[in-house]
């Protein structure tokens, strides 16, 4: 509801500038909606320098001028350049216009993506809210937030970084419902971009849902990816919260990507075995566990072959230890032959939102 501060004439002013805009984008694209764009956007320009604040008027549906430019390109040039007068509430609080309900402004400058959304984000972050980062309504098709839209992206995730304290637990480990997307969720993101600094900030969100769901599209999980490179599978193996999820999830652990990309009959528990980073972690948690006497383990922190010998030489001691805390099926010949496998292809491209 417009509010009963605002003059008359500002309040008309606002709804007749959302009621062009709507029109306008209504249509389809053609030369003739893009003058009329222009047209609008010129004359709301104009108005703003004089009354900002109209920015912020909202119809009873909650939407605002500032939603309404929020939809492009143009429109976020305007908001650009008037971003200080933009209120939390305005930014924050989502819509209830039918197909739109529980879209917010900042909903739509996260999953825009235009070089104008991105630099306004990083110029309002601070104005940023709890309810509007996390905001999730069950009637959208794709479920997905604010925050998912931020971490899908690196200057997004600049964002997040700031924001990180408003982050809650469903926020960061539900995933995408939208089928292009489906399985992805802020874990995922962070893992498949290798963001293990904002990930050890989210550790206490992180749950079995975010680390252990797979994409649909690829079929690989946010643990998987995290196991493919050499600072994921030292947040794997020090961190409690992860180790506990991987404990009570052995199946995911050990589980090998059925569809045909890189990561295809490969699983968490192999990458720790074919590369020599994650051999080093895993021999480390076998000394902890007293598998290995200290003065071997000490030896075997510079000696590369005797790290492989260790591992072929104790595999059924490794193969116990490991189902106790890892895993339950690996399997002896996997230890024994993980000796001569090669370092699998870097990861490759998966899909990113519009």
């Amino acid at each position: 509801m417009s509010s009963s501060r605002e003059p008359d004439h500002q309040v008309a002013l606002a709804k007749e500038y959302i009621y062009q805009l709507s029109e306008i984008t209504q249509g389809p694209v053609s030369n003739a909606t893009e003058e009329q764009l222009s047209r609008c956007i010129r004359s709301i320009k104009i108005t703003l320098s004089k009354f900002p604040h109209i920015l912020n008027i909202a119809l009873d549906t909650g939407v605002t001028l500032a939603w309404m430019l929020a939809h492009n390109e143009a429109g976020c040039r305007v908001l650009l350049d008037y971003y200080p007068h933009l209120t939390p509430e305005s930014l924050n609080t989502p819509v209830t216009l039918e197909v739109w309900e529980g879209i917010s402004t900042l909903w739509l400058l996260a999953a825009t993506k235009t070089q104008s959304s991105s630099e306004l984000l990083q110029k309002i972050k601070g104005k940023i809210t709890a309810k509007g980062l996390n905001h999730y309504h069950p009637r959208l098709n794709n479920a997905t937030t604010p925050a998912w839209w931020l971490s899908t992206t690196t200057e997004g995730q600049e964002v997040l970084v700031h924001c990180a304290h408003l982050l809650d637990q469903r926020s960061v480990n539900t995933p995408a419902k939208e089928e292009e997307w489906q399985g992805t969720s802020m874990v995922w993101w962070l893992a498949k971009t290798k963001n293990v600094s904002l990930l050890r900030t989210l550790l206490h969100h992180i749950t079995n849902q975010g680390l252990c769901t797979a994409s649909q599209a690829t079929g690989v999980s946010a643990m998987l990816l995290l196991a493919a490179y050499p600072e994921g599978r030292q947040l794997l193996l020090e961190s409690e919260s992860l180790c506990a999820i991987v404990i009570s999830h052995r199946k995911a652990f050990n589980e090998t990507v059925p569809s045909a990309n890189h990561f295809a009959h490969l699983s968490a528990a192999r990458f720790f075995l074919i590369n020599e980073d994650g051999r080093k972690l895993l021999l480390e948690k076998l000394f902890l566990c007293g598998i290995i006497d200290k003065d071997i383990f000490q030896k075997a922190q510079h000696d590369s072959a005797l790290r492989q010998a260790l591992l072929t030489e104790t595999g059924q001691k490794i193969l116990d230890i490991w189902a106790k805390c890892y895993a339950e099926d690996i399997g002896l010949e996997m230890l024994i032959t993980s000796r001569h496998a090669q370092t699998p292809p870097t990861e490759g491209t998966s899909p990113s939102p519009r």
